[in-house]
Protein backbone atom coordinates (compact mmCIF):
# COMPACT_ATOMS: atom_id res chain seq x y z
CA UNK A 1 0.00 0.00 0.00
CA UNK A 2 1.39 3.34 -0.97
CA UNK A 3 0.55 6.97 -0.67
CA UNK A 4 0.45 9.52 -3.44
CA UNK A 5 1.28 13.02 -2.29
CA UNK A 6 0.09 14.81 -5.41
CA UNK A 7 1.98 15.93 -8.48
CA UNK A 8 3.58 19.33 -8.00
CA UNK A 9 4.18 19.64 -11.74
CA UNK A 10 0.42 19.97 -12.24
CA UNK A 11 0.10 22.98 -9.96
CA UNK A 12 0.05 25.65 -12.67
CA UNK A 13 -2.19 23.52 -14.89
CA UNK A 14 -4.68 22.73 -12.14
CA UNK A 15 -4.82 26.16 -10.64
CA UNK A 16 -3.81 28.54 -13.34
CA UNK A 17 -3.73 31.19 -10.62
CA UNK A 18 -0.22 31.02 -9.15
CA UNK A 19 0.24 34.75 -9.53
CA UNK A 20 -2.82 35.32 -7.37
CA UNK A 21 -0.86 34.43 -4.23
CA UNK A 22 1.95 36.25 -2.46
CA UNK A 23 5.43 34.78 -2.70
CA UNK A 24 5.15 33.53 0.89
CA UNK A 25 1.88 31.70 0.23
CA UNK A 26 3.29 30.29 -3.01
CA UNK A 27 6.33 28.92 -1.16
CA UNK A 28 4.23 27.39 1.62
CA UNK A 29 1.86 25.91 -0.94
CA UNK A 30 4.78 24.20 -2.68
CA UNK A 31 5.79 22.65 0.66
CA UNK A 32 2.29 21.25 1.11
CA UNK A 33 2.27 19.91 -2.44
CA UNK A 34 5.65 18.24 -1.91
CA UNK A 35 4.66 16.82 1.50
CA UNK A 36 6.11 13.39 0.71
CA UNK A 37 9.67 14.77 0.75
CA UNK A 38 9.28 17.37 3.52
CA UNK A 39 9.91 17.17 7.27
CA UNK A 40 6.83 16.88 9.49
CA UNK A 41 7.41 20.11 11.44
CA UNK A 42 7.92 22.08 8.25
CA UNK A 43 4.74 20.69 6.70
CA UNK A 44 2.70 21.29 9.86
CA UNK A 45 3.77 24.92 10.07
CA UNK A 46 3.14 25.51 6.36
CA UNK A 47 -0.26 23.81 6.39
CA UNK A 48 -1.45 25.88 9.36
CA UNK A 49 -0.67 29.11 7.51
CA UNK A 50 -2.18 27.86 4.24
CA UNK A 51 -5.41 26.76 5.94
CA UNK A 52 -5.83 30.11 7.69
CA UNK A 53 -5.10 31.98 4.44
CA UNK A 54 -7.69 29.85 2.70
CA UNK A 55 -10.30 30.56 5.37
CA UNK A 56 -9.66 34.29 5.22
CA UNK A 57 -10.02 34.41 1.43
CA UNK A 58 -12.70 31.68 1.17
CA UNK A 59 -10.29 29.77 -1.07
CA UNK A 60 -11.21 26.08 -1.34
CA UNK A 61 -7.92 25.16 -2.99
CA UNK A 62 -5.71 26.51 -0.22
CA UNK A 63 -7.85 24.98 2.50
CA UNK A 64 -7.97 21.65 0.68
CA UNK A 65 -4.24 21.21 0.13
CA UNK A 66 -3.47 22.56 3.60
CA UNK A 67 -5.76 20.07 5.31
CA UNK A 68 -4.50 17.26 3.07
CA UNK A 69 -0.86 18.01 3.94
CA UNK A 70 -1.72 18.05 7.65
CA UNK A 71 -3.51 14.70 7.28
CA UNK A 72 -0.54 13.24 5.41
CA UNK A 73 1.66 13.99 8.42
CA UNK A 74 -0.93 12.57 10.82
CA UNK A 75 -1.19 9.39 8.74
CA UNK A 76 2.58 9.07 8.43
CA UNK A 77 2.84 9.19 12.23
CA UNK A 78 0.08 6.66 12.87
CA UNK A 79 -2.76 9.02 13.87
CA UNK A 80 -5.12 7.22 11.54
CA UNK A 81 -8.53 8.16 12.90
CA UNK A 82 -7.75 11.88 13.20
CA UNK A 83 -6.43 11.88 9.64
CA UNK A 84 -9.50 10.02 8.42
CA UNK A 85 -11.84 12.60 9.95
CA UNK A 86 -10.01 15.63 8.54
CA UNK A 87 -9.52 14.12 5.09
CA UNK A 88 -13.27 14.39 4.50
CA UNK A 89 -12.91 18.15 4.93
CA UNK A 90 -10.04 18.25 2.45
CA UNK A 91 -12.09 16.23 -0.02
CA UNK A 92 -15.02 18.62 0.35
CA UNK A 93 -12.83 21.65 -0.41
CA UNK A 94 -10.92 20.07 -3.30
CA UNK A 95 -14.15 18.92 -4.92
CA UNK A 96 -14.83 22.60 -5.66
CA UNK A 97 -11.55 22.95 -7.58
CA UNK A 98 -9.83 21.44 -10.61
CA UNK A 99 -6.86 20.24 -8.56
CA UNK A 100 -7.08 16.69 -9.86
CA UNK A 101 -3.73 15.39 -8.50
CA UNK A 102 -4.58 16.51 -4.96
CA UNK A 103 -8.13 15.16 -5.26
CA UNK A 104 -6.71 11.80 -6.38
CA UNK A 105 -4.24 11.79 -3.48
CA UNK A 106 -6.97 12.58 -0.95
CA UNK A 107 -9.23 9.79 -2.18
CA UNK A 108 -6.26 7.42 -2.21
CA UNK A 109 -5.39 8.20 1.40
CA UNK A 110 -9.03 7.75 2.48
CA UNK A 111 -8.87 4.34 0.80
CA UNK A 112 -5.64 3.42 2.60
CA UNK A 113 -7.09 4.37 5.97
CA UNK A 114 -10.29 2.43 5.27
CA UNK A 115 -8.14 -0.58 4.38
CA UNK A 116 -6.12 -0.21 7.57
CA UNK A 117 -9.20 -0.42 9.77
CA UNK A 118 -10.74 -3.30 7.86
CA UNK A 119 -13.38 -1.48 5.80
CA UNK A 120 -12.56 -3.01 2.43
CA UNK A 121 -15.80 -1.81 0.82
CA UNK A 122 -15.05 1.87 1.54
CA UNK A 123 -11.43 1.38 0.51
CA UNK A 124 -12.52 -0.09 -2.80
CA UNK A 125 -14.96 2.76 -3.41
CA UNK A 126 -12.36 5.47 -2.69
CA UNK A 127 -9.68 3.83 -4.85
CA UNK A 128 -12.12 3.40 -7.73
CA UNK A 129 -13.20 7.05 -7.54
CA UNK A 130 -9.57 8.13 -7.59
CA UNK A 131 -8.79 5.77 -10.47
CA UNK A 132 -11.64 7.19 -12.54
CA UNK A 133 -10.22 10.70 -12.15
CA UNK A 134 -6.63 9.56 -12.78
CA UNK A 135 -7.60 7.75 -15.99
CA UNK A 136 -9.58 10.74 -17.21
CA UNK A 137 -6.60 13.06 -16.78
CA UNK A 138 -3.88 10.53 -17.78
CA UNK A 139 -2.00 10.57 -14.48
CA UNK A 140 0.04 7.41 -15.22
CA UNK A 141 1.88 7.19 -11.89
CA UNK A 142 -1.38 7.57 -9.98
CA UNK A 143 -3.09 4.97 -12.20
CA UNK A 144 -0.26 2.55 -11.38
CA UNK A 145 -0.46 3.32 -7.67
CA UNK A 146 -4.24 2.90 -7.52
CA UNK A 147 -4.21 -0.40 -9.41
CA UNK A 148 -1.65 -1.68 -6.91
CA UNK A 149 -3.77 -0.54 -3.97
CA UNK A 150 -6.90 -2.06 -5.54
CA UNK A 151 -5.01 -5.34 -5.90
CA UNK A 152 -4.07 -5.15 -2.23
CA UNK A 153 -7.63 -4.55 -1.02
CA UNK A 154 -8.96 -7.34 -3.26
CA UNK A 155 -6.39 -9.76 -1.81
CA UNK A 156 -7.58 -8.90 1.70
CA UNK A 157 -11.19 -9.51 0.66
CA UNK A 158 -10.30 -12.80 -1.10
CA UNK A 159 -11.65 -11.28 -4.33
CA UNK A 160 -8.96 -12.91 -6.41
CA UNK A 161 -10.68 -12.37 -9.76
CA UNK A 162 -10.76 -8.62 -9.29
CA UNK A 163 -7.22 -8.64 -7.89
CA UNK A 164 -6.01 -10.38 -11.04
CA UNK A 165 -7.57 -7.73 -13.28
CA UNK A 166 -6.01 -4.85 -11.34
CA UNK A 167 -2.53 -6.35 -11.11
CA UNK A 168 -2.52 -7.00 -14.85
CA UNK A 169 -3.18 -3.29 -15.40
CA UNK A 170 -0.47 -2.35 -12.92
CA UNK A 171 2.13 -4.59 -14.56
CA UNK A 172 1.22 -3.34 -18.04
CA UNK A 173 2.01 0.24 -16.97
CA UNK A 174 5.48 -0.44 -15.59
CA UNK A 175 7.33 0.08 -18.89
CA UNK A 176 5.86 3.57 -19.24
CA UNK A 177 7.16 4.47 -15.75
CA UNK A 178 10.80 3.44 -16.17
CA UNK A 179 11.94 7.06 -16.14
CA UNK A 180 10.00 7.80 -12.95
CA UNK A 181 11.92 8.19 -9.69
CA UNK A 182 9.41 5.75 -8.14
CA UNK A 183 9.81 3.04 -10.79
CA UNK A 184 11.69 0.60 -8.54
CA UNK A 185 9.16 1.11 -5.75
CA UNK A 186 6.21 0.57 -8.10
CA UNK A 187 7.82 -2.42 -9.80
CA UNK A 188 8.69 -4.14 -6.55
CA UNK A 189 5.19 -3.76 -5.12
CA UNK A 190 3.37 -4.64 -8.36
CA UNK A 191 5.44 -7.76 -9.01
CA UNK A 192 5.23 -8.71 -5.34
CA UNK A 193 1.44 -8.39 -5.28
CA UNK A 194 1.27 -10.51 -8.45
CA UNK A 195 3.40 -13.18 -6.79
CA UNK A 196 1.19 -13.17 -3.69
CA UNK A 197 -1.93 -13.49 -5.80
CA UNK A 198 -0.42 -16.41 -7.69
CA UNK A 199 0.46 -18.13 -4.42
CA UNK A 200 -2.99 -17.56 -2.92
CA UNK A 201 -4.63 -19.05 -6.03
CA UNK A 202 -2.14 -21.95 -6.28
CA UNK A 203 -0.66 -20.78 -9.58
CA UNK A 204 2.80 -22.04 -8.66
CA UNK A 205 4.42 -21.53 -12.06
CA UNK A 206 3.22 -17.94 -12.24
CA UNK A 207 4.39 -17.37 -8.66
CA UNK A 208 7.88 -18.66 -9.52
CA UNK A 209 8.01 -16.41 -12.56
CA UNK A 210 7.23 -13.32 -10.50
CA UNK A 211 9.64 -14.34 -7.74
CA UNK A 212 12.37 -14.58 -10.39
CA UNK A 213 11.47 -11.07 -11.58
CA UNK A 214 11.71 -9.85 -8.00
CA UNK A 215 15.11 -11.46 -7.52
CA UNK A 216 16.39 -9.76 -10.68
CA UNK A 217 14.97 -6.44 -9.52
CA UNK A 218 16.69 -6.67 -6.13
CA UNK A 219 20.02 -7.61 -7.73
CA UNK A 220 19.89 -4.56 -9.98
CA UNK A 221 18.43 -2.26 -7.32
CA UNK A 222 19.68 -3.27 -3.84
CA UNK A 223 17.54 -0.58 -2.20
CA UNK A 224 14.47 -2.68 -3.09
CA UNK A 225 15.58 -5.48 -0.75
CA UNK A 226 14.04 -3.78 2.30
CA UNK A 227 10.58 -3.68 0.79
CA UNK A 228 8.00 -5.18 3.20
CA UNK A 229 6.36 -7.20 0.43
CA UNK A 230 9.55 -9.24 0.13
CA UNK A 231 9.32 -10.19 3.80
CA UNK A 232 5.78 -11.46 3.28
CA UNK A 233 6.77 -13.35 0.14
CA UNK A 234 9.64 -14.95 2.01
CA UNK A 235 7.03 -16.71 4.13
CA UNK A 236 4.61 -17.70 1.42
CA UNK A 237 7.21 -18.88 -1.07
CA UNK A 238 8.51 -21.68 1.16
CA UNK A 239 6.69 -24.99 0.70
CA UNK A 240 8.84 -27.29 2.83
CA UNK A 241 7.41 -27.45 6.43
CA UNK A 242 10.83 -27.65 8.10
CA UNK A 243 12.20 -24.70 6.15
CA UNK A 244 8.96 -22.82 6.71
CA UNK A 245 9.26 -23.21 10.47
CA UNK A 246 12.88 -22.06 10.34
CA UNK A 247 11.84 -19.04 8.30
CA UNK A 248 8.99 -18.19 10.68
CA UNK A 249 11.26 -18.38 13.72
CA UNK A 250 13.97 -16.36 11.98
CA UNK A 251 11.54 -13.59 11.11
CA UNK A 252 10.06 -13.43 14.62
CA UNK A 253 12.72 -11.09 16.10
CA UNK A 254 12.48 -8.90 13.01
CA UNK A 255 8.70 -8.60 13.39
CA UNK A 256 8.98 -7.84 17.12
CA UNK A 257 11.26 -4.92 16.29
CA UNK A 258 8.76 -3.49 13.83
CA UNK A 259 6.95 -0.28 14.69
CA UNK A 260 3.28 -1.21 14.26
CA UNK A 261 2.40 2.43 13.71
CA UNK A 262 4.83 2.70 10.79
CA UNK A 263 3.32 0.64 7.96
CA UNK A 264 3.75 -2.51 10.06
CA UNK A 265 0.13 -3.60 10.22
CA UNK A 266 0.05 -5.31 6.86
CA UNK A 267 3.08 -7.44 7.65
CA UNK A 268 1.69 -8.38 11.05
CA UNK A 269 -1.60 -9.44 9.52
CA UNK A 270 0.05 -11.69 6.92
CA UNK A 271 2.50 -13.05 9.48
CA UNK A 272 -0.28 -13.91 11.95
CA UNK A 273 -2.22 -15.68 9.20
CA UNK A 274 0.84 -17.66 8.21
CA UNK A 275 1.64 -18.75 11.76
CA UNK A 276 -2.00 -19.66 12.40
CA UNK A 277 -2.45 -21.68 9.22
CA UNK A 278 0.75 -23.66 9.87
CA UNK A 279 0.09 -24.30 13.57
CA UNK A 280 3.04 -22.33 14.98
CA UNK A 281 1.36 -21.80 18.38
CA UNK A 282 4.32 -20.52 20.36
CA UNK A 283 5.39 -18.06 17.68
CA UNK A 284 1.78 -16.94 17.22
CA UNK A 285 1.46 -16.31 20.97
CA UNK A 286 4.65 -14.24 21.03
CA UNK A 287 3.79 -12.05 18.06
CA UNK A 288 0.14 -11.59 19.07
CA UNK A 289 1.18 -10.59 22.60
CA UNK A 290 3.58 -8.02 21.16
CA UNK A 291 0.92 -6.73 18.78
CA UNK A 292 -1.69 -6.28 21.54
CA UNK A 293 0.76 -4.55 23.88
CA UNK A 294 1.60 -2.09 21.12
CA UNK A 295 -1.99 -0.94 20.56
CA UNK A 296 -2.73 2.72 21.07
CA UNK A 297 -6.20 4.28 20.93
CA UNK A 298 -4.86 7.54 19.52
CA UNK A 299 -2.72 5.92 16.84
CA UNK A 300 -4.66 3.16 15.13
CA UNK A 301 -2.14 0.65 13.75
CA UNK A 302 -2.57 -0.69 10.27
CA UNK A 303 -5.00 -3.59 9.83
CA UNK A 304 -5.86 -3.60 13.54
CA UNK A 305 -9.37 -5.03 13.13
CA UNK A 306 -8.48 -7.99 10.85
CA UNK A 307 -5.33 -8.69 12.89
CA UNK A 308 -7.34 -8.81 16.13
CA UNK A 309 -9.89 -11.05 14.42
CA UNK A 310 -7.08 -13.43 13.47
CA UNK A 311 -5.82 -13.46 17.06
CA UNK A 312 -9.26 -14.01 18.63
CA UNK A 313 -10.15 -16.77 16.17
CA UNK A 314 -6.87 -18.58 16.86
CA UNK A 315 -7.33 -18.30 20.64
CA UNK A 316 -10.88 -19.63 20.43
CA UNK A 317 -9.87 -22.56 18.22
CA UNK A 318 -6.97 -23.50 20.50
CA UNK A 319 -9.07 -23.31 23.70
CA UNK A 320 -7.33 -20.28 25.23
CA UNK A 321 -10.54 -19.09 26.89
CA UNK A 322 -9.06 -16.38 29.14
CA UNK A 323 -7.04 -14.79 26.34
CA UNK A 324 -9.98 -15.19 23.96
CA UNK A 325 -12.40 -13.27 26.22
CA UNK A 326 -9.84 -10.55 26.94
CA UNK A 327 -8.93 -9.99 23.30
CA UNK A 328 -12.57 -10.24 22.19
CA UNK A 329 -13.28 -7.22 24.41
CA UNK A 330 -10.34 -5.43 22.78
CA UNK A 331 -11.76 -6.21 19.36
CA UNK A 332 -15.11 -4.67 20.25
CA UNK A 333 -13.38 -1.68 21.83
CA UNK A 334 -11.38 -0.86 18.71
CA UNK A 335 -14.35 -1.60 16.49
CA UNK A 336 -16.31 1.08 18.35
CA UNK A 337 -13.42 3.52 17.90
CA UNK A 338 -13.28 2.77 14.19
CA UNK A 339 -17.11 3.00 14.11
CA UNK A 340 -18.56 2.71 10.60
CA UNK A 341 -15.19 2.18 9.01
CA UNK A 342 -14.86 -1.25 10.63
CA UNK A 343 -18.43 -2.38 10.00
CA UNK A 344 -17.66 -4.45 6.92
CA UNK A 345 -14.93 -6.40 8.64
CA UNK A 346 -16.80 -6.79 11.92
CA UNK A 347 -19.89 -8.23 10.21
CA UNK A 348 -17.88 -11.13 8.87
CA UNK A 349 -16.44 -11.83 12.31
CA UNK A 350 -19.78 -11.62 14.14
CA UNK A 351 -21.40 -14.03 11.69
CA UNK A 352 -18.86 -16.76 12.37
CA UNK A 353 -18.46 -16.67 16.15
CA UNK A 354 -20.41 -19.16 18.29
CA UNK A 355 -20.10 -16.89 21.31
CA UNK A 356 -22.37 -14.33 19.60
CA UNK A 357 -25.24 -16.63 18.62
CA UNK A 358 -27.77 -14.42 20.37
CA UNK A 359 -27.17 -11.72 17.73
CA UNK A 360 -28.47 -13.76 14.78
CA UNK A 361 -31.26 -11.33 13.94
CA UNK A 362 -28.88 -8.38 14.19
CA UNK A 363 -26.41 -10.24 11.98
CA UNK A 364 -29.04 -10.69 9.30
CA UNK A 365 -29.71 -6.96 9.23
CA UNK A 366 -26.02 -6.10 9.20
CA UNK A 367 -25.31 -8.64 6.49
CA UNK A 368 -28.02 -7.13 4.32
CA UNK A 369 -26.50 -3.67 4.83
CA UNK A 370 -23.02 -4.97 4.04
CA UNK A 371 -24.19 -6.73 0.87
CA UNK A 372 -26.36 -3.90 -0.50
CA UNK A 373 -25.29 -0.79 -2.36
CA UNK A 374 -26.93 2.10 -0.45
CA UNK A 375 -27.66 4.29 -3.47
CA UNK A 376 -29.06 1.72 -5.89
CA UNK A 377 -30.54 -0.76 -3.42
CA UNK A 378 -29.13 -3.76 -5.33
CA UNK A 379 -26.21 -6.03 -4.48
CA UNK A 380 -22.83 -4.36 -4.11
CA UNK A 381 -19.44 -5.49 -5.34
CA UNK A 382 -18.72 -7.39 -2.12
CA UNK A 383 -21.78 -9.61 -2.49
CA UNK A 384 -21.22 -9.93 -6.24
CA UNK A 385 -17.79 -11.44 -5.64
CA UNK A 386 -19.29 -14.10 -3.36
CA UNK A 387 -22.16 -15.01 -5.70
CA UNK A 388 -19.93 -14.98 -8.79
CA UNK A 389 -17.58 -17.56 -7.25
CA UNK A 390 -20.52 -19.78 -6.24
CA UNK A 391 -22.29 -19.59 -9.61
CA UNK A 392 -19.06 -20.09 -11.52
CA UNK A 393 -18.34 -23.29 -9.59
CA UNK A 394 -21.93 -24.48 -10.07
CA UNK A 395 -21.67 -23.93 -13.83
CA UNK A 396 -18.36 -25.78 -13.95
CA UNK A 397 -19.64 -28.73 -11.88
CA UNK A 398 -22.93 -29.10 -13.78
CA UNK A 399 -21.42 -28.24 -17.17
CA UNK A 400 -24.05 -25.59 -17.90
CA UNK A 401 -23.64 -22.19 -19.63
CA UNK A 402 -22.48 -19.18 -17.66
CA UNK A 403 -22.51 -15.53 -18.76
CA UNK A 404 -21.31 -12.21 -17.39
CA UNK A 405 -22.72 -8.91 -18.62
CA UNK A 406 -20.91 -5.63 -17.97
CA UNK A 407 -23.07 -2.50 -18.30
CA UNK A 408 -22.04 1.15 -18.37
CA UNK A 409 -24.32 4.19 -18.53
CA UNK A 410 -23.39 6.22 -21.61
CA UNK A 411 -22.27 9.83 -21.04
CA UNK A 412 -22.87 9.57 -17.29
CA UNK A 413 -20.43 12.39 -16.57
CA UNK A 414 -22.42 14.65 -18.89
CA UNK A 415 -25.58 13.88 -16.92
CA UNK A 416 -23.79 14.85 -13.71
CA UNK A 417 -22.26 17.99 -15.20
CA UNK A 418 -25.36 19.31 -16.97
CA UNK A 419 -28.18 18.16 -14.72
CA UNK A 420 -26.41 17.92 -11.37
CA UNK A 421 -25.42 15.09 -9.05
CA UNK A 422 -29.01 14.52 -7.96
CA UNK A 423 -29.82 13.63 -11.56
CA UNK A 424 -26.78 11.37 -11.64
CA UNK A 425 -28.02 9.58 -8.52
CA UNK A 426 -31.47 9.30 -10.09
CA UNK A 427 -29.92 7.74 -13.21
CA UNK A 428 -28.20 5.12 -11.03
CA UNK A 429 -31.50 4.31 -9.32
CA UNK A 430 -33.36 4.07 -12.65
CA UNK A 431 -30.74 1.64 -13.91
CA UNK A 432 -30.97 -0.38 -10.70
CA UNK A 433 -34.77 -0.49 -10.90
CA UNK A 434 -34.64 -1.94 -14.40
CA UNK A 435 -32.09 -4.51 -13.26
CA UNK A 436 -34.24 -5.50 -10.28
CA UNK A 437 -37.04 -6.33 -12.70
CA UNK A 438 -34.97 -9.13 -14.26
CA UNK A 439 -33.27 -10.35 -11.07
CA UNK A 440 -34.49 -13.71 -9.77
CA UNK A 441 -31.51 -14.83 -7.66
CA UNK A 442 -31.43 -18.31 -9.22
CA UNK A 443 -30.61 -17.74 -12.89
CA UNK A 444 -30.06 -13.98 -13.03
CA UNK A 445 -28.12 -11.96 -10.44
CA UNK A 446 -27.71 -8.17 -10.70
CA UNK A 447 -25.31 -5.85 -8.90
CA UNK A 448 -23.68 -2.45 -8.96
CA UNK A 449 -20.00 -2.85 -9.79
CA UNK A 450 -18.98 0.71 -8.98
CA UNK A 451 -19.74 4.22 -10.25
CA UNK A 452 -22.02 3.90 -13.27
CA UNK A 453 -21.02 0.29 -14.00
CA UNK A 454 -23.22 -2.72 -13.29
CA UNK A 455 -22.79 -6.48 -13.67
CA UNK A 456 -25.36 -9.17 -14.43
CA UNK A 457 -24.64 -12.90 -14.01
CA UNK A 458 -26.59 -15.51 -16.00
CA UNK A 459 -26.56 -19.18 -14.93
CA UNK A 460 -27.75 -22.03 -17.15
CA UNK A 461 -29.23 -19.76 -19.83
CA UNK A 462 -28.74 -20.20 -23.57
CA UNK A 463 -27.14 -17.64 -25.84
CA UNK A 464 -30.53 -16.60 -27.26
CA UNK A 465 -32.05 -16.24 -23.79
CA UNK A 466 -29.21 -14.01 -22.62
CA UNK A 467 -29.41 -11.92 -25.79
CA UNK A 468 -33.16 -11.49 -25.32
CA UNK A 469 -32.69 -10.34 -21.72
CA UNK A 470 -29.98 -7.87 -22.75
CA UNK A 471 -32.14 -6.29 -25.45
CA UNK A 472 -35.13 -6.09 -23.11
CA UNK A 473 -32.97 -4.44 -20.45
CA UNK A 474 -31.65 -1.87 -22.91
CA UNK A 475 -35.18 -0.99 -24.01
CA UNK A 476 -36.54 -0.78 -20.46
CA UNK A 477 -33.73 1.57 -19.39
CA UNK A 478 -34.41 3.81 -22.37
CA UNK A 479 -38.14 3.93 -21.61
CA UNK A 480 -37.81 4.42 -17.84
CA UNK A 481 -35.16 7.13 -18.10
CA UNK A 482 -37.08 9.04 -20.77
CA UNK A 483 -40.20 8.94 -18.62
CA UNK A 484 -38.20 10.30 -15.66
CA UNK A 485 -36.85 13.18 -17.74
CA UNK A 486 -33.28 11.86 -17.78
CA UNK A 487 -33.05 10.07 -21.14
CA UNK A 488 -30.06 7.77 -21.30
CA UNK A 489 -28.61 4.78 -23.10
CA UNK A 490 -26.38 1.97 -21.89
CA UNK A 491 -23.47 0.04 -23.40
CA UNK A 492 -23.52 -3.71 -22.76
CA UNK A 493 -20.75 -6.27 -23.09
CA UNK A 494 -21.47 -9.96 -22.54
CA UNK A 495 -19.35 -13.10 -22.56
CA UNK A 496 -21.24 -16.42 -22.71
CA UNK A 497 -20.16 -20.07 -22.91
CA UNK A 498 -19.72 -23.27 -20.93
CA UNK A 499 -16.79 -23.24 -18.56
CA UNK A 500 -13.61 -25.00 -19.61
CA UNK A 501 -11.20 -26.58 -17.14
CA UNK A 502 -8.69 -23.75 -17.47
CA UNK A 503 -11.23 -20.92 -17.13
CA UNK A 504 -11.23 -18.53 -14.17
CA UNK A 505 -13.96 -16.13 -13.12
CA UNK A 506 -11.78 -13.17 -14.10
CA UNK A 507 -11.67 -14.52 -17.68
CA UNK A 508 -15.35 -13.65 -17.83
CA UNK A 509 -15.21 -10.27 -16.10
CA UNK A 510 -12.23 -9.05 -18.12
CA UNK A 511 -13.72 -10.23 -21.42
CA UNK A 512 -17.11 -8.74 -20.56
CA UNK A 513 -15.33 -5.48 -19.78
CA UNK A 514 -13.59 -5.66 -23.17
CA UNK A 515 -16.89 -6.37 -24.91
CA UNK A 516 -18.53 -3.43 -23.14
CA UNK A 517 -15.62 -1.18 -24.15
CA UNK A 518 -16.01 -2.34 -27.77
CA UNK A 519 -19.75 -1.63 -27.67
CA UNK A 520 -19.22 1.84 -26.18
CA UNK A 521 -16.67 2.69 -28.87
CA UNK A 522 -19.18 1.67 -31.54
CA UNK A 523 -22.01 3.97 -30.52
CA UNK A 524 -24.30 4.66 -27.53
CA UNK A 525 -26.75 1.88 -26.80
CA UNK A 526 -24.66 -0.83 -28.47
CA UNK A 527 -24.53 -4.45 -27.33
CA UNK A 528 -21.68 -6.89 -27.90
CA UNK A 529 -22.01 -10.57 -27.03
CA UNK A 530 -19.10 -12.99 -27.27
CA UNK A 531 -19.68 -16.75 -27.23
CA UNK A 532 -16.33 -18.48 -26.76
CA UNK A 533 -17.58 -21.73 -28.23
CA UNK A 534 -18.46 -20.05 -31.52
CA UNK A 535 -16.21 -17.04 -32.09
CA UNK A 536 -13.62 -15.53 -29.78
CA UNK A 537 -12.93 -12.44 -31.83
CA UNK A 538 -16.13 -10.94 -33.12
CA UNK A 539 -19.47 -9.90 -31.65
CA UNK A 540 -22.43 -12.12 -32.37
CA UNK A 541 -24.87 -9.30 -31.77
CA UNK A 542 -24.34 -5.58 -31.96
CA UNK A 543 -27.06 -2.99 -32.33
Amino acid sequence: MHISSGNTECFDYNRGMTSKYSQKIQALTEICLDVRHQEDDKVSAASDVIIEAGKASHDHYLQGIGIYARCFVLYRNGHTMKANHDLRKALSHLSHTRAWPQLISTLNMIGLISMRIGDTASAMESFLQALTIAEQYSQTADIELLNINLTDVCLRADAFGNAYAYILKAESLLDSLKQSERYVEFACIAIGEAALLAMFTHQDEDARKHMKLLDDLVRNHPEAADNPVLKILELYSIKDPVSAHTCAVRLLPFMKRKDIQDEGGTEFLFYLRYLSSHGFKEEFHQISTYFIRSLNEESMPGDIIPALQEIVAFEEASGQRESFLHDLQLLWKYARIADKASRESMIHYIETRNTLRDTIRQNQILTHLADTDPLSGIANRRYLSKVADEWFETARTKNIPFAVEMIDIDHFKTINDTKGHDAGDAAIRIMAGCLQNIHDGTKIFVSRYGGDEFIVLYLGMTFDQVKEKAIALRDSVSAASTKAGIPMTISQGIVHHKIRADNKIWDYTSNADYAMYYAKKSHPGAIMIIDHQKDLQHPLYED
